[in-house]
């Protein structure tokens, strides 16, 4: 895969430096983006470029890498596979995955992939909601991959790009027949509240939210 974060900017990643430390199990302390200069981190995030970490997130032999043209039609291939198995393919499903660029990276969100061995066995979606709130989206861990903490990585890597882009809430909207995934997102963190914003879903009948603020 050569350099995972070929996506990146050079600049981003000398401002990422500057206010964000990580290390290799993804443990960090984010700033602010934006104060490495004004609307640095939104002029990057409006051209489609996330302000990561310079080095990938890792787990055994898996990384986390950031959205690009060549993964794009896994963010659908994956997502569809439980979608499928559980529910049906909404409107609003079929939107996002017809042009995930326009749809998530240009308004200023990410979509990262777990590779294990050059393959894409795993997503999700960091949805900008509004200034102020990022939405955890369309997570998807192939079946046979499961267990693995590899979603375990995806929600790390979420969290700390909502983080560094001045997030203060995280929410996300999930079923409440997929008990793993809600005991993952307890897990790190995330607490029930009054489903508000699942209009575009039928199967959202569960709302989390979690509190980025330090």
């Amino acid at each position: 895969m050569g350099n995972r974060y070929n996506d990146t900017a050079q600049g981003c990643h000398a401002a990422t430096r500057a206010i964000l430390r990580t290390d290799v199990g993804g443990n960090s302390n984010p700033g602010d983006c934006l104060a490495g200069g004004a609307g640095v981190l939104l002029a990057m995030m409006l051209a489609g470029r996330a302000c990561l970490p310079e080095h990938p997130m890792t787990q055994d032999n898996a990384e986390i890498v950031p959205f690009s043209e060549g993964l794009a039609p896994y963010f659908a291939i994956l997502n569809r596979e439980w979608i499928e198995r559980y529910f049906t393919i909404e409107e609003a499903d079929r939107v996002i995955f017809a042009d995930p660029f326009n749809e998530v990276i240009k308004p200023g969100g990410q979509i990262f992939f777990v590779i294990v061995g050059g393959e894409a066995v795993g997503t999700c979606a960091v949805v900008r909601y509004d200034l102020d709130t990022y939405e955890l989206a369309k997570m998807a861990v192939k079946t046979e991959a499961q267990g693995r903490g590899y979603g375990s990585l995806l929600i790390e890597a979420a969290i700390e790009f909502a983080r560094a882009a001045g997030g203060k809430k995280m929410v996300l909207l999930t079923n409440s027949i997929l008990s793993p995934a809600l005991r993952l997102y307890e897990k790190h963190g995330f607490k029930r509240v009054p489903v508000s914003i699942g209009g575009d879903y039928v199967r959202a009948d569960v709302q989390m939210e979690l509190s980025l603020k330090n």
